[in-house]
């Protein structure tokens, strides 16, 4: 496993955690809104990363019901996957309504086009904490359902995570924390490239780069 977005605030975090100097709700308000080009999904050989608009987040917060159709798939009895809680789909609302590029640079969800059940399912989500900041640095997580760890899930969207931002010219690396002792989560990172920042050390939590340019 690894851990994905965490509000300071609360204290939470989910697979691959996004921590660092602008982390939480105010960052949003020091960005100036611009209108992004259309986002399309990032497709992978088994995955469909869709984006986190405002609607499909509304429709999570309604239940899974309202985002299993927004999203044409299966929501299973196991959603939300693990550390990804109400406090993690109200901050990444809070990012796309303050800044349109956090569609792009936001979370998504992770939609298996072929499921176990037949069909489609959301199995995770996966995304970006942000745009890039001005040192070019874009930072990554994810979350998995129970049922679907030891896949290759995880690694299949981090790979997808990364080609994707290297296209961007804005960035030069990708970044993911994790919890020291979540041995999955660090081979996850290292299976895709990333490399651990050994100067780095913050509570148990360790961090990890790729540099893409």
């Amino acid at each position: 496993m690894g851990r994905l977005f965490h509000t300071r605030a609360a204290g939470r975090r989910f697979h691959v955690a996004l921590r660092g100097p602008e982390w939480g709700r105010t960052v949003a308000t020091l960005r100036s809104p611009t209108t992004p080009p259309p986002i399309v999904p990032i497709q992978t050989d088994r995955l469909c990363l869709v984006e986190a608009t405002a609607p499909l987040l509304l429709a999570e917060m309604e239940g899974p019901g309202a985002l299993a159709r927004l999203l044409g798939a299966r929501v299973g009895d196991e959603w939300p996957p693990p550390l990804y809680d109400a406090d993690a789909v109200e901050w990444a609302l809070d990012q796309v309504r303050l800044d349109a590029r956090c569609e792009e640079w936001g979370m998504r969800y992770m939609r298996m086009e072929h499921s176990d059940e037949g069909g489609r399912e959301v199995v995770g989500v996966a995304g970006y904490k942000g745009p890039p900041d001005a040192d070019g640095r874009v930072e990554i997580g994810y979350s998995v359902v129970p049922t679907y760890h030891r896949r290759g899930l995880a690694s299949e969207a981090v790979a997808a995570l990364v080609a994707h931002a290297a296209q961007s010219p804005e960035v030069t690396c990708v970044v993911a924390h994790t919890l020291r002792h979540l041995a999955p989560s660090m081979g996850v990172l290292r299976k895709s490239g990333f490399e651990r920042d050994e100067t780095f050390d913050d509570d148990g939590v360790v961090r990890f780069v790729r540099v893409v340019r």
